[in-house]
């Protein structure tokens, strides 16, 4: 069975550019309005099998959200709250902070099935990435 969204293929760079477009729009892509619902507003809360809260926006994208619980949605633990993504199976991390306008992408063609070192992975990478443009 075919998955939307899933199997996709993408270099991490250009993956990227695409989380900048989502927040400059420097080539006026999309409806002002659209966008800041797309990647703003939470319009899906239902739990995953840990019971944490989706925080899925109509886009289908992921909002970090202000319940502590952001680093378990693969933003880390100090990205802004405001942060919208998405990560992939296994691993994969990719997300925009409009706070601080930026964009992080960590792809890997490992499947790692081990749920919480991916997990504890996500969290240190995803932190580091956010700490960067820090203070």
């Amino acid at each position: 069975m075919g998955v939307p969204g899933g199997g996709g293929v993408v270099r991490a760079a250009d993956l990227a550019l695409l989380y900048q477009a989502f927040l400059h729009d420097p080539k006026g892509l999309w409806d002002a309005e659209v966008l800041a619902d797309a990647t703003g507003t939470i319009r899906n809360e239902l739990p995953d099998m840990w019971g944490v809260p989706a925080n899925r926006t109509r886009g289908g994208l992921v909002v970090k959200g202000t319940d502590d619980l952001g680093h378990r949605r693969g933003f880390g633990r100090t990205a802004s709250a405001r942060s919208f993504g998405h990560n992939g199976a296994g691993g994969q991390i990719a997300f925009a902070d409009p706070d601080s306008g930026l964009s992080v992408v960590y792809l890997t063609n490992g499947l790692d099935q081990h749920m919480i070192r991916q997990l504890r992975r996500d969290t240190a990478i995803a932190s580091l990435a956010a700490d960067l443009l820090a203070d």
